[in-house]
């Protein structure tokens, strides 16, 4: 009876001791507080996936606002696949171009650093210049009117020299090394190319034989008769001389063209200088 007597009371000694123990040493009390959480471990587990899901959906939202409201400068300024077709579309419709070759396409940004090359004596900031390396030909193209102001021989499309007034688009990284002997656009003469045969697309295949950097293609369409012979006519005898009329057909070097007057009961197409009718003969040549 002692004996368990003596027990009881060692008993609430010990309680009592460790009781005045955590209130003296609050760090006692945390440690047992933070043993007791980490012993229930499927409690622990939990709690750290569903903080770490918080965590995650927090970051993706924020991530979403931050894209909605970013600055619209910050975009790609290059033009795209698509906004480069339809350049290259647009200026096909106005002279022939290179089939199955996507251009190099720079934008001119700084005209006052371009005055001295001839090439770009009539350009404006905003203008596209198209650089065919196949052929070795720039064009210098005017969105804002949908009109070519100029084209000519590229010495050499890859060891261009890159330029700060020319703003590099996709696929583009230097301007042209230019032929200094440019023909203006405007200071060009118009011709138009008419085809008097069954086989079609041979105006635009006679078109192609030209030197663009001298003639400006106005229209390719078909002619009213049909003629075995291919002929150049004068129509703007001002601007069309002797020595263009030779020129002009020296272009179709597999034939034998001739200069003759336009044809009775064919129309003048119209801003034509001079007209080119194909005959047959181009047809078997070309």
């Amino acid at each position: 009876m002692k004996k368990a007597a003596r027990k009881k009371k060692e008993t609430m000694v010990e309680n009592v001791a460790e009781q005045v123990v955590e209130a003296l040493i609050p760090e006692v009390q945390e440690q047992k507080k933070v043993k007791k959480l980490f012993s229930n471990k499927p409690f622990l587990i939990s709690s750290i996936f569903v903080l770490l899901i918080i965590i995650g959906a927090t970051g993706f939202f924020a991530f979403l606002y931050f894209q909605k409201d970013a600055p619209q400068n910050s975009k790609n300024s290059q033009l795209n696949s698509g906004e480069i077709e339809a350049l290259v579309k647009e200026v096909g419709e106005k002279v022939a171009l290179p089939v199955g070759e996507v251009p190099t396409i720079a934008t001119v940004s700084d005209i006052e650093k371009l005055a001295g090359q001839p090439f770009f004596k009539n350009a404006q900031n905003g203008d596209k210049v198209l650089i065919y390396a196949s052929t070795k030909e720039a064009i210098l193209y005017r969105p804002s009117i949908g009109k070519v102001i100029s084209m000519a021989p590229v010495n050499n499309p890859e060891a261009a020299v890159p330029t700060p007034s020319l703003e590099p688009n996709v696929n583009a990284s230097a301007t042209p090394s230019l032929d200094p002997s440019v023909v203006p656009a405007d200071t060009k003469i118009k011709v138009a190319v008419l085809n008097s045969t069954k086989e079609a697309g041979l105006a635009k295949k006679g078109a192609a034989l030209l030197d663009k950097n001298k003639y400006e293609v106005v229209s390719t369409s078909n002619a009213q008769g049909e003629y075995a012979e291919t002929t150049v006519s004068q129509i703007d005898k001002s601007k069309v001389k002797d020595a263009d009329l030779k020129s002009i057909i020296a272009s179709f070097s597999k034939i034998k063209a001739s200069a003759k007057s336009l044809p009775t009961g064919e129309a003048t197409p119209a801003g034509a200088d001079a007209v080119i009718i194909l005959g047959s003969d181009f047809s078997e040549a070309y």
